[in-house]
């Protein structure tokens, strides 16, 4: 019963963040969500609430940069759903968040640094839908802003990343 409440709750703020014209992020982060949708995307949790708080991280993460700020917590647990033994839907909405973090500027050096690029680059093979074209653009905005010099080391490292799947 109280799993049942959980994802009714994540899927009402999902909904909130998601079509609201004026998105309440500041609100949730005042209120003290995000430390909870942080603790949601343990293993182990139901799949609809693993999905329902990917979905309002990756919300969040289009945020104002204090907003997706925010997330920093979050972010090994979300890499760590690109995986295997998530499901597709999840590693999306994952997907998704940290191509939204990445976007942020600030953020976007942190990503590398916390192992998110090789499951990303094997979100990118044969057979893994819609989640192949969120990994490019996530992969996208990671390379967007870095500098001349960065981005030869990351198109190194990502080359070698995808190689390594074969």
């Amino acid at each position: 019963m109280a799993m049942q409440k959980r994802v009714k709750a994540l899927h009402q703020l999902q909904h909130l963040l998601s079509t609201s014209q004026f998105r309440p992020v500041e609100a949730a982060l005042t209120a003290g969500a995000i430390p909870l949708l942080v603790q949601c995307p343990s293993f182990g949790s139901p799949d609809e609430q693993l999905l329902e708080a990917a979905w309002c991280l990756k919300n969040v993460a289009v945020g104002k940069p204090r907003e997706t700020k925010a997330l920093l917590p979050a972010l090994p647990s979300v890499i760590a759903h690109l995986g295997e033994k998530s499901s597709l839907p999840v590693a999306e909405q994952c997907a998704w968040a940290l191509g939204n973090v990445a976007g942020e500027g600030e953020l976007r050096n942190v990503l590398p640094s916390q192992g998110a690029l090789p499951p990303l680059a094997r979100m990118m093979l044969p057979n893994k839908g819609s989640t192949v074209r969120t990994a490019a653009s996530a992969l996208s905005n990671l390379i967007k802003v870095l500098e001349p010099f960065l981005i030869n080391g990351f198109h190194h490292r990502l080359y070698y990343e995808i190689n390594e799947l074969y």
